[in-house]
Protein backbone atom coordinates (compact mmCIF):
# COMPACT_ATOMS: atom_id res chain seq x y z
CA UNK A 1 0.00 0.00 0.00
CA UNK A 2 2.50 2.33 1.17
CA UNK A 3 6.44 2.50 1.95
CA UNK A 4 7.14 3.97 4.69
CA UNK A 5 10.65 2.49 5.26
CA UNK A 6 13.83 3.99 5.77
CA UNK A 7 16.47 4.08 2.94
CA UNK A 8 19.90 5.16 2.55
CA UNK A 9 18.57 8.11 0.42
CA UNK A 10 16.75 10.97 1.77
CA UNK A 11 12.85 10.65 1.55
CA UNK A 12 10.41 13.56 0.51
CA UNK A 13 7.16 13.57 1.85
CA UNK A 14 5.12 16.50 -0.01
CA UNK A 15 2.73 16.47 2.51
CA UNK A 16 2.17 14.78 5.94
CA UNK A 17 -1.00 13.96 7.10
CA UNK A 18 -1.55 13.59 11.09
CA UNK A 19 -5.10 13.23 13.25
CA UNK A 20 -6.21 12.62 16.67
CA UNK A 21 -9.10 10.40 17.39
CA UNK A 22 -11.15 9.22 20.53
CA UNK A 23 -14.90 8.34 21.29
CA UNK A 24 -16.62 8.39 24.68
CA UNK A 25 -19.51 7.31 26.28
CA UNK A 26 -19.97 10.14 27.93
CA UNK A 27 -22.00 11.05 32.16
CA UNK A 28 -25.54 9.88 31.14
CA UNK A 29 -25.17 7.05 28.42
CA UNK A 30 -25.10 3.63 29.68
CA UNK A 31 -24.14 2.47 26.09
CA UNK A 32 -21.83 4.12 22.90
CA UNK A 33 -23.39 4.05 19.83
CA UNK A 34 -21.52 6.53 18.05
CA UNK A 35 -18.50 4.69 16.17
CA UNK A 36 -15.44 6.37 14.75
CA UNK A 37 -13.29 5.41 11.64
CA UNK A 38 -9.31 6.30 10.58
CA UNK A 39 -7.31 5.08 7.91
CA UNK A 40 -4.30 6.53 7.08
CA UNK A 41 -1.87 5.45 4.53
CA UNK A 42 2.25 7.07 3.66
CA UNK A 43 4.15 7.44 1.01
CA UNK A 44 7.58 8.78 0.13
CA UNK A 45 8.88 10.44 -3.06
CA UNK A 46 9.36 6.83 -4.68
CA UNK A 47 5.89 5.33 -4.20
CA UNK A 48 3.42 6.09 -6.73
CA UNK A 49 0.49 6.16 -4.60
CA UNK A 50 -0.42 9.56 -2.76
CA UNK A 51 -0.85 9.85 1.12
CA UNK A 52 -4.41 9.42 1.99
CA UNK A 53 -6.98 8.83 4.73
CA UNK A 54 -10.54 8.34 5.22
CA UNK A 55 -12.15 9.74 8.49
CA UNK A 56 -15.88 9.22 9.44
CA UNK A 57 -17.70 10.16 12.93
CA UNK A 58 -21.03 8.47 12.67
CA UNK A 59 -23.87 8.94 15.34
CA UNK A 60 -26.11 5.74 15.96
CA UNK A 61 -29.48 5.66 16.70
CA UNK A 62 -31.47 1.99 17.51
CA UNK A 63 -28.63 -0.28 17.62
CA UNK A 64 -24.95 -0.43 16.62
CA UNK A 65 -25.29 -1.88 13.12
CA UNK A 66 -26.45 2.01 12.53
CA UNK A 67 -23.09 3.54 13.03
CA UNK A 68 -21.15 1.05 11.56
CA UNK A 69 -22.50 0.81 8.35
CA UNK A 70 -21.11 3.96 6.69
CA UNK A 71 -17.65 3.50 7.24
CA UNK A 72 -18.12 -0.29 5.44
CA UNK A 73 -19.09 1.41 2.02
CA UNK A 74 -17.56 4.33 2.63
CA UNK A 75 -14.18 1.98 2.24
CA UNK A 76 -15.93 -0.60 -0.33
CA UNK A 77 -16.02 2.40 -2.66
CA UNK A 78 -13.45 4.69 -2.11
CA UNK A 79 -10.29 2.44 -1.20
CA UNK A 80 -10.25 0.74 -4.80
CA UNK A 81 -10.08 4.11 -6.90
CA UNK A 82 -7.77 5.47 -4.13
CA UNK A 83 -5.08 2.62 -4.22
CA UNK A 84 -4.92 2.73 -8.11
CA UNK A 85 -2.20 5.60 -7.48
CA UNK A 86 -4.37 8.25 -8.93
CA UNK A 87 -6.46 10.19 -7.53
CA UNK A 88 -9.73 10.12 -8.78
CA UNK A 89 -11.74 12.73 -9.90
CA UNK A 90 -15.17 11.71 -9.25
CA UNK A 91 -14.87 10.97 -5.39
CA UNK A 92 -17.51 13.26 -4.47
CA UNK A 93 -19.83 11.13 -6.42
CA UNK A 94 -18.32 8.10 -4.86
CA UNK A 95 -18.69 9.62 -1.07
CA UNK A 96 -22.30 10.41 -2.40
CA UNK A 97 -22.59 6.70 -4.17
CA UNK A 98 -21.65 5.21 -0.80
CA UNK A 99 -24.03 6.89 1.67
CA UNK A 100 -27.16 6.21 -0.49
CA UNK A 101 -26.06 2.54 -0.87
CA UNK A 102 -25.77 2.50 3.02
CA UNK A 103 -28.86 3.96 3.18
CA UNK A 104 -30.47 1.34 1.55
CA UNK A 105 -28.76 -1.34 3.22
CA UNK A 106 -29.65 0.40 6.28
CA UNK A 107 -33.37 0.52 5.45
CA UNK A 108 -33.83 -3.17 4.41
CA UNK A 109 -31.47 -4.67 7.38
CA UNK A 110 -32.33 -2.40 10.61
CA UNK A 111 -35.63 -0.08 9.01
CA UNK A 112 -35.89 1.02 12.71
CA UNK A 113 -32.24 2.15 12.73
CA UNK A 114 -30.79 5.05 12.19
CA UNK A 115 -27.55 7.22 11.95
CA UNK A 116 -25.71 10.59 11.41
CA UNK A 117 -22.60 11.19 9.75
CA UNK A 118 -20.00 13.22 8.37
CA UNK A 119 -16.74 11.66 6.24
CA UNK A 120 -13.98 12.73 5.18
CA UNK A 121 -11.31 11.63 2.59
CA UNK A 122 -8.24 13.14 2.62
CA UNK A 123 -6.22 13.06 -0.23
CA UNK A 124 -2.58 15.50 -0.02
CA UNK A 125 -3.96 18.42 1.24
CA UNK A 126 -7.40 18.12 -0.51
CA UNK A 127 -10.52 17.11 1.50
CA UNK A 128 -13.69 15.59 0.42
CA UNK A 129 -16.82 15.69 2.51
CA UNK A 130 -19.54 14.01 2.72
CA UNK A 131 -22.15 14.32 5.30
CA UNK A 132 -25.79 13.98 6.46
CA UNK A 133 -27.76 14.63 9.76
CA UNK A 134 -26.11 17.00 13.07
CA UNK A 135 -22.95 15.06 12.85
CA UNK A 136 -20.62 18.31 12.13
CA UNK A 137 -17.67 18.92 10.39
CA UNK A 138 -15.50 22.00 11.64
CA UNK A 139 -12.24 24.12 9.79
CA UNK A 140 -10.56 25.31 12.84
CA UNK A 141 -7.77 27.64 13.09
CA UNK A 142 -6.78 31.28 15.05
CA UNK A 143 -8.72 33.48 12.97
CA UNK A 144 -11.76 31.25 12.41
CA UNK A 145 -14.00 28.11 13.73
CA UNK A 146 -16.23 27.84 10.62
CA UNK A 147 -18.78 24.66 10.21
CA UNK A 148 -18.64 23.43 7.49
CA UNK A 149 -21.91 20.78 7.46
CA UNK A 150 -25.29 21.78 7.40
CA UNK A 151 -27.31 20.75 10.63
CA UNK A 152 -30.08 18.35 8.78
CA UNK A 153 -32.57 19.21 11.46
CA UNK A 154 -35.99 20.26 10.89
CA UNK A 155 -36.71 21.94 13.59
CA UNK A 156 -33.93 24.50 12.36
CA UNK A 157 -36.23 24.52 9.11
CA UNK A 158 -33.70 23.23 7.01
CA UNK A 159 -35.36 21.16 4.29
CA UNK A 160 -33.70 17.86 4.27
CA UNK A 161 -33.30 14.85 5.50
CA UNK A 162 -31.74 13.96 9.02
CA UNK A 163 -30.42 10.64 8.67
CA UNK A 164 -29.19 7.36 7.23
CA UNK A 165 -32.11 5.10 7.77
CA UNK A 166 -34.48 7.80 6.38
CA UNK A 167 -36.18 7.40 2.76
CA UNK A 168 -35.19 10.08 -0.09
CA UNK A 169 -31.78 10.38 1.41
CA UNK A 170 -29.81 13.58 0.01
CA UNK A 171 -26.30 13.66 1.95
CA UNK A 172 -24.32 16.74 1.35
CA UNK A 173 -20.62 16.94 0.07
CA UNK A 174 -18.20 19.61 -0.38
CA UNK A 175 -14.37 19.93 -1.21
CA UNK A 176 -11.92 22.40 0.25
CA UNK A 177 -8.21 22.43 0.73
CA UNK A 178 -6.61 22.36 4.01
CA UNK A 179 -3.78 24.74 5.00
CA UNK A 180 -0.74 23.94 6.78
CA UNK A 181 -2.44 26.60 10.12
CA UNK A 182 -5.83 24.53 9.73
CA UNK A 183 -7.43 21.92 11.55
CA UNK A 184 -10.08 19.56 10.08
CA UNK A 185 -13.06 18.35 13.15
CA UNK A 186 -15.48 16.01 12.80
CA UNK A 187 -17.43 15.13 15.70
CA UNK A 188 -20.95 14.14 16.92
CA UNK A 189 -23.22 16.55 18.54
CA UNK A 190 -22.27 14.98 22.11
CA UNK A 191 -19.31 17.69 21.72
CA UNK A 192 -20.48 20.84 19.56
CA UNK A 193 -24.09 20.87 21.81
CA UNK A 194 -22.07 20.96 25.21
CA UNK A 195 -18.92 22.81 23.86
CA UNK A 196 -19.46 26.50 22.43
CA UNK A 197 -17.34 26.80 19.26
CA UNK A 198 -15.01 29.81 20.76
CA UNK A 199 -14.04 26.85 23.31
CA UNK A 200 -13.42 24.53 20.69
CA UNK A 201 -11.44 26.72 18.38
CA UNK A 202 -9.34 27.76 21.80
CA UNK A 203 -8.65 24.12 22.64
CA UNK A 204 -7.77 23.07 19.00
CA UNK A 205 -5.15 25.83 18.23
CA UNK A 206 -3.13 25.00 21.16
CA UNK A 207 -3.13 21.87 21.50
CA UNK A 208 0.51 20.50 21.02
CA UNK A 209 -1.13 17.22 18.62
CA UNK A 210 -4.17 16.57 16.97
CA UNK A 211 -4.34 13.80 19.70
CA UNK A 212 -4.13 16.15 22.43
CA UNK A 213 -6.72 18.43 21.19
CA UNK A 214 -9.36 15.58 21.24
CA UNK A 215 -8.65 14.28 24.57
CA UNK A 216 -9.02 17.92 25.74
CA UNK A 217 -12.15 18.35 24.17
CA UNK A 218 -14.09 15.06 25.08
CA UNK A 219 -12.58 16.23 28.79
CA UNK A 220 -14.57 19.66 27.97
CA UNK A 221 -17.59 18.06 26.63
CA UNK A 222 -17.60 15.17 29.73
CA UNK A 223 -16.80 18.15 32.27
CA UNK A 224 -20.11 20.64 30.77
CA UNK A 225 -22.51 17.47 31.70
CA UNK A 226 -21.32 14.76 28.97
CA UNK A 227 -24.97 14.30 28.33
CA UNK A 228 -24.48 12.75 25.05
CA UNK A 229 -21.63 10.16 23.69
CA UNK A 230 -19.14 12.17 22.27
CA UNK A 231 -16.65 11.50 19.45
CA UNK A 232 -13.93 13.63 17.96
CA UNK A 233 -11.21 13.30 15.24
CA UNK A 234 -8.86 16.35 14.04
CA UNK A 235 -6.73 16.03 10.81
CA UNK A 236 -4.00 17.94 10.23
CA UNK A 237 -1.11 18.39 7.04
CA UNK A 238 1.80 19.40 7.02
CA UNK A 239 3.98 20.55 3.94
CA UNK A 240 7.45 19.06 5.04
CA UNK A 241 10.88 20.65 4.01
CA UNK A 242 12.77 18.32 1.03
Amino acid sequence: MSNCGQSGRRQIVPQKISYGVRTDIGKVRTTNQDAVFSLLTCCDSFSKHPAFGIFIVADGMGGALACQIIPAYIQKKLLPALLTGKTPENIPDLIHEAFQQANTSLLAETPDSETTAAAAVVVGSTVYLGSVGDTGAFLVSHERCERLTCIHDLQQGVPSYPALGTDNLIPDTMVIHLKRHERLLLCSDGLWKLVPEAAIQHTVTRASTPQVACDALVNLANTNGGSDNVSVIIVKVDEEAG
